[in-house]
């Protein structure tokens, strides 16, 4: 991997791990997975302090660096770049995919703006995400102004979760498909983009968006029954822990 590492995150980091994984065939990969593999791209920074060789280079990985940002509520799910398949199983979103193309490229935006992109680096699994919004019952409820006939089923089927979803597979979903709309507005933004599933078009993105914006204001209650369901989840197991 010829990727300049002097100015990347640690998130940034972990999902080029992630996506050498999967260019090997390793998907989904196993946590243990991706904490050698992101050892093994970046010693530095997810090596374990105080066992180096000769030169200084740590010796063994550290898991819990790994572990900290991909368990739990940690952003890189929450931002919907990594998501959780299994047991201790992760796999790369379409945005993820994006992203690790893009800083590959050299055309990433910085981390902290991880919505900008450029038409060079929408790939093909976004592209694949984007015609698949298209076709939704969703947003073609929006298009025939039938807004009153959306069902809850429907924005489970468009956001590609169910409803019994934990709030972080939810939120990590949403944002992923925030993720690739922004994308695909932009790409759209000059002209038509070609892709290998057809034609998109700025009415089509206009679509895909306002079915979500639509989603997410009509399902706000049934979004935040999810998120507190876990979070009662969560009280019970500290009180047993307790």
């Amino acid at each position: 991997m010829t990727v300049d590492a002097t100015n990347l995150g640690v998130r940034d980091k972990i999902v080029l791990a992630a996506d050498e994984l999967e260019r090997a065939g390793t998907s989904p990969f196993t946590a243990e997975d991706l904490v050698v593999k992101a050892w093994s791209l970046f010693p530095d920074t997810f090596g374990l302090k105080g066992h180096v060789d000769n030169n200084g280079v740590p010796l063994y990985p550290d898991s819990n660096r790994v572990f900290a940002e991909i368990m739990g509520s940690k952003p890189i799910r929450k931002m919907g770049l990594l998501e959780k398949t299994g047991r201790k199983l992760y796999a790369l979103t379409e945005s993820g995919k994006s992203r690790s193309s893009a800083l590959r490229s050299g055309t990433a935006a910085p981390s902290h703006d991880l919505e900008a992109s450029t038409r060079s680096s929408l790939d093909r699994s976004v592209e694949q995400l984007l015609h698949r919004l298209l076709k939704t019952r969703a947003v073609r409820k929006v298009r025939d102004g039938v807004h009153d006939d959306l069902t809850f089923f429907d924005a489970c089927v468009f956001w590609g979760v169910s409803p019994s979803s934990t709030a972080i597979q939810l939120r990590g979903r949403i944002a992923n498909t925030e993720s690739v709309i922004s994308l695909g507005c932009q790409a759209t933004l000059a002209s038509p983009l070609k892709t290998s599933f057809g034609e998109l078009r700025q009415p089509d993105m206009a679509a895909i968006e306002s079915a979500h914006g639509e989603l997410l204001s009509r399902f706000s209650e049934e979004i935040t029954r999810i998120e507190k369901r876990d979070d009662e989840r969560l009280r019970k197991g500290e009180s047993r822990k307790g």
